[in-house]
């Protein structure tokens, strides 16, 4: 006999001789019979989920990221994981599943998994990218006023342009942001972000560092280094997708507005 079966310390021991004899003695005599239905209904679900989930795989072995935003959150997490596997086998935590849940929200981005393959949106797809397609972490791509830009790693194209005031400020900072033109004043740009960075979010009592406020918003450290960052003179003034520089706000004395735009690149 294992001398072990009796060390009430180990987990499964003690579920067998303290747990499982009180739950019969104190709640429910039948308790037995109910957890191996509950174990039943719960495989039950599970596969019922997992097919679901692979129904979602494309022939090109993608995902369509109009069928994750239909399907239960279960199945679209179970759908992110079995791509996630199939590209990093072994190396998927539940991290990387909850990065890609925020890059299907979002509609774009890219993820790195352990081993150096990279998830990202292409054409509404969710796919493996090709070397390519990535772009260094510091990089920095050129965004004039009147023109526009392709970021290839976060499939947008960026545009600038002067605007005159809008009745309506509103802006969502996924796709576009206002700025009052008279305080842009240098060279914008699209990068990732740097060591060091540090912007005053649009409402909020001051400066602070980038790497603070993605840990604020609660952003995957996996995710954080594919949020593409506008810049004027290297100084963040858009983290796209979540917030802009409050220093650049539209006020009551504005005249002219920048507006920032990012949209899916028609080339993907």
């Amino acid at each position: 006999m294992d001398p072990s079966n009796a060390d009430t310390t180990l987990t499964r021991n003690r579920l067998r001789d303290v747990v499982l004899p009180f739950l019969r003695r104190e709640v429910n005599p039948l308790v037995d019979d109910a957890l191996l239905r509950l174990g039943r209904q719960a495989r039950r679900n599970g596969q019922a989920v997992l097919a679901s989930a692979r129904a979602l795989a494309d022939p090109k072995g993608g995902l369509e990221l109009a069928a994750l935003a239909k399907a239960e959150p279960a199945v679209c997490s179970e759908a992110l994981f079995e791509l996630a596997t199939r590209c990093a086998p072994g190396r998927v935590e539940a991290r990387h599943v909850r990065a890609l849940e925020r890059i299907v929200r979002f509609g774009r981005g890219a993820l790195s998994l352990p081993g150096g393959v990279r998830l990202g949106v292409r054409k509404g797809r969710l796919v493996r990218l090709s070397e390519e397609r990535v772009s260094q972490p510091h990089e920095s791509l050129s965004l004039e006023v009147g023109g526009a830009t392709l970021d290839r790693a976060a499939g947008l194209e960026f545009s600038a342009r002067l605007v005159g005031r809008p009745d309506d400020l509103h802006a969502d900072p996924a796709k576009r942001v206002l700025l009052d033109a008279s305080r842009v004043r240098g060279e914008l740009s699209v990068r990732r972000r740097r060591p060091g960075d540090r912007f005053w979010p649009l409402g909020a009592p001051g400066r602070r560092s980038l790497k603070r406020f993605l840990i604020d918003q609660k952003v995957p450290r996996e995710a954080r280094d594919a949020i593409p960052v506008v810049t004027l003179d290297d100084r963040p003034v858009w983290i796209v997708g979540l917030r802009m520089d409050d220093h650049y706000k539209v006020t009551p004395s504005t005249a002219q507005v920048l507006e920032l735009r990012a949209s899916a690149a028609a080339n993907g």
